[in-house]
């Protein structure tokens, strides 16, 4: 379990979700690279035990820092986002839109 950087509920309840929201493209990249057979059941097993080997520290100590950094990848990654739907159609955003 990570640490609570910040004794502030707000902060605590943002990378609580913040975590769960990143999780579910490892979680889709995972299945992908299965489905796909770019990698086999045992490798992500070892790249798994791999990750989990080490304890995560934040790149910040500051709760205002990490939550700009946060808020500078969610910004970026909805920019990718934007420019895949923009060179392959509406079809290329990912995850699916609902």
């Amino acid at each position: 379990m990570a640490p609570i950087v910040s004794p502030s509920r707000a902060c605590a309840w943002f990378y609580a979700n913040s975590g769960y929201e990143e999780s579910k493209y490892s979680l889709a990249l995972a299945d992908w690279l299965l489905r796909s057979r770019a990698r086999t059941e045992e490798q992500m097993t070892d790249r798994e035990g791999q990750v989990f080997a080490f304890e995560w520290r934040g790149p910040h100590d500051s709760p205002v820092a990490m939550l700009a950094s946060s808020d500078v990848r969610r910004r970026n990654r909805h920019g990718h986002r934007r420019v895949r739907r923009g060179c392959l159609g509406p079809r290329a955003a990912w995850p699916r839109s609902r």
